[in-house]
């Protein structure tokens, strides 16, 4: 190979006057590419057959008689020469019958696809709006004569007709509910026009109409669809409503709830919100105040975990001594479209597909983090492990209470150690300790937020499988706790441990037990001060929560475990 190579680069090894060059590179040329057959609509073609018509034109110049005095180079400064007068061309990429362009808001109206589909057409995205400026409040704003929200309302009502009126065929997309099922207002400027009109978009919005219908009304005079066109958007503009950032409750029906006699059932992953608000604790776990279920058209929060949560079930039985990441990624993604099939049918809902799209590509990334954890030794050594379905016992203040829940899946290391993980799937997941512990470590008034990784490690002893055998794993500094986090960031999929000492899990059953004296009187009484409820708790449409007041901006909760 060295031979061969040798000869062919033998014609650039002398000097030469630059005009007699451009021959002996177009020989070097033909003599590496003269024989391949390139092809444009063939990628690993494509960057060649954009560079060798320049090159060629670079060559045809250099070629031309320099007359007397010409400049003498040898065959790599020739080449250096070639590679600066090329760096920093562009390659355009192939073009993609299938893909879709994707458009930042602004240049809609500017391009001149023929077919629209504009998505986000909720509040507050679009109109665009600045609510409670710390230094230019909107007055103020209107005073000075500068960019206010009204005119941010008739700059962004001006654009979506615009770009409506350009095209043959537009699509606005809504959302209804979020990805933690907090419900969504749409877009002031779809509830602008007539009373009938309106009226129509709400129910649709709402699901109470198939989107086929008309948002005209009949007046027996022609119109566009609502497809083409959603009607006039500039007239009757409502004024923007500045919101509380953070809405307290308001006193509900019920200010006192009476816990019924005989044991409580406490799920340890519903710990956190006990220590946010016992009295919608008592609600939802032990009066069974649930959200109504909905004619959803996509995945809850929940519903995609569960889906994951299924999916990866395989790491610890088909899976269980796999190595290679490639064979697991496969795995997974087979018992991924096992279990959609199973649930959601061969042909589900487009939204649907798109959310397992999403799940794909989060096992893609688990596929590789579980490689690097069996390559450090760990296996998976049981899934699905739970306490007993009867509780363990766990008497406080003279009553009792019974603590059930579940672990995902326990893993042993071959130097004797083990460890329990909870996989997590919402938009963001926190480490153990910050979701855990508030304020940070070494902060004060540190408190505990959530109790569940420590209790299991404080109830370890009593996990058995489904067939009710004993999964033999017991507390101690040979036991660790954490998760395995699957987020929307996929470079923050993996594992993440808990740092927690001996004292440090003392010190949360401790903090169980404070929790739990708060019911063991056998009655709560609302608290005025208890912070808005989160998106997934049915208190909160109830309190207007969502729909007339926003969710705080960091409400990324996840569905709790209701074993």
């Amino acid at each position: 190979l060295r031979a061969r190579i040798e000869r062919l680069l033998q014609p650039l090894r002398r000097t030469r006057p630059v005009e007699e060059w451009a021959g002996a590179i177009e020989l070097l040329l033909q003599s590496v590419y003269g024989e391949r057959d390139l092809q444009e609509n063939r990628p690993r073609d494509r960057p060649l057959l954009e560079v060798i018509p320049r090159l060629s034109r670079l060559l045809d110049e250099s070629g031309a008689p320099a007359g007397d005095g010409g400049l003498n180079l040898s065959g790599g400064a020739f080449l250096r020469v070639l590679i600066e007068l090329l760096r920093g061309a562009s390659v355009p990429l192939l073009p993609e019958e299938e893909a879709v362009d994707i458009l930042g808001w602004l240049e809609l109206p500017l391009d001149d696809a023929p077919v629209l589909i504009l998505a986000g057409m909720n509040e507050p995205h679009l109109p665009e709006a600045i609510v409670e400026h710390p230094f230019l409040p909107d007055a103020l704003r209107t005073r000075l004569g500068i960019p206010d929200n009204t005119h941010r309302r008739a700059r962004d009502g001006y654009l979506l007709a615009a770009a409506l009126a350009a095209r043959s065929e537009a699509v606005l997309i809504a959302g209804r509910r979020g990805a933690q099922g907090d419900p969504l207002r749409p877009s002031r400027l779809l509830l602008t026009g007539e009373a009938q009109v309106v009226a129509r978009r709400i129910r649709r919005f709402l699901g109470e109409e198939e989107p086929g219908a008309t948002d005209w009304p009949d007046q027996g005079q022609p119109g566009p669809s609502d497809r083409g066109h959603p009607g006039p958007l500039t007239e009757g503009l409502p004024s923007p409503v500045e919101f509380p950032v953070e809405p307290k409750l308001v006193l509900p029906p019920e200010p006192e709830l009476v816990l019924p006699p005989g044991p409580i059932r406490v799920p340890v992953s519903s710990f956190s919100l006990l220590l946010r608000s016992p009295y919608e604790w008592v609600l939802t776990r032990v009066l069974k105040l649930a959200t109504p279920e909905e004619g959803a058209q996509e995945l809850s929060a929940i519903a995609f975990g569960n889906l994951l949560h299924s999916t990866l079930e395989v790491l610890g039985r088909e899976l269980r001594e796999e190595l290679d990441p490639t064979r697991i990624e496969a795995g997974l993604l087979a018992a991924l479209n096992r279990v959609a099939r199973a649930r959601y049918g061969s042909r589900p809902l487009p939204s649907v597909r798109v959310q397992l799209q999403i799940a794909e590509h989060r096992l893609r990334a688990a596929a590789e983090a579980e490689a690097a954890e069996r390559a450090k030794g760990w296996r998976t050594r049981a899934v699905e492990v739970s306490l007993p379905p009867e509780g363990v016992s766990f008497p406080v203040g003279g009553r009792e209470f019974l603590l059930t829940g579940r672990v995902d899946r326990v893993d042993a290391h071959p130097d004797g150690r083990w460890r329990l993980l909870d996989y997590k799937t919402g938009e963001r997941v926190d480490a153990p300790e910050k979701a855990h512990w508030s304020p940070a470590r070494g902060e004060s008034p540190a408190r505990w937020t959530d109790l569940q990784l420590p209790l299991y490690h404080h109830l370890a002893g009593f996990l058995e499988t489904r067939d009710r055998d004993p999964v033999g794993v017991n507390g101690g500094s040979a036991l660790e706790v954490g998760y395995f986090a699957l987020p929307r960031a996929i470079d923050e999929v993996g594992v993440a441990m808990a740092p927690w000492s001996a004292d440090e899990i003392a010190d949360a059953v401790s903090a169980a037990r404070d929790a739990l004296m708060t019911l063991a009187g056998g009655k709560v009484v609302f608290d005025e001060s208890s912070p808005a409820p989160k998106g997934n708790s049915p208190l909160a449409p109830l309190l207007g929560v969502g729909i007339l007041t926003p969710f705080p901006a960091d409400d990324e909760s996840e569905g709790e475990d209701e074993a």
